[in-house]
């Protein structure tokens, strides 16, 4: 009898449904997307760099081209949602 490694039984089922396999996907292919782009030293095709491109942060090496609106979009942005899975996953709300 193979023993169990949790001390409770889980609320889930065992068997992969169509949504494992779409994040899955989903992930698997955004790690390959950045594992490429890493690969071939190009600029602009990294997700940091669409990243800095789409809230106009700006370069690290050219800070003049940034915008602070831009920079404020983005924190908001990626805290406000930092915040709200962290509540999500440990408190199961929404």
């Amino acid at each position: 009898m193979i023993p169990r490694v949790l001390p409770f039984k889980p609320a889930y089922h065992h068997g992969m449904t169509v949504y494992d396999y779409a994040w899955g996907g989903l992930l698997t292919a955004g790690l390959a997307f950045e594992a490429w782009a890493l690969a071939h030293d190009k600029r602009g095709d990294t997700l940091s760099e669409f990243t800095r491109k789409w809230f106009r942060t700006g370069y690290p090496e050219d800070e003049k081209r940034g915008s602070r609106v831009g920079r404020l979009a983005f924190a908001t942005v990626w805290v406000g949602f930092a915040g709200w899975y962290t509540w999500h996953i440990l408190w199961q709300v929404w």
